[in-house]
């Protein structure tokens, strides 16, 4: 990786956010399975 300290921390940054979103979704994804409740859901985008 080429750059400096300050793109390595915004990469680090970057990249603790999605780990982050992904561990979210996983844990609502999971408490709407245990729910037993269908719903209709709409997608959404997520941030890249």
């Amino acid at each position: 990786m080429s750059g400096n300290t300050s793109d390595y921390l915004r990469e680090l940054i970057r990249h603790d956010q999605k780990k982050r979103a992904v561990k979210r979704l996983r844990q609502r994804t999971n408490e709407g399975v245990r729910s037993g409740r269908a719903v209709r859901a709409r997608l959404r985008s997520l941030p890249d």
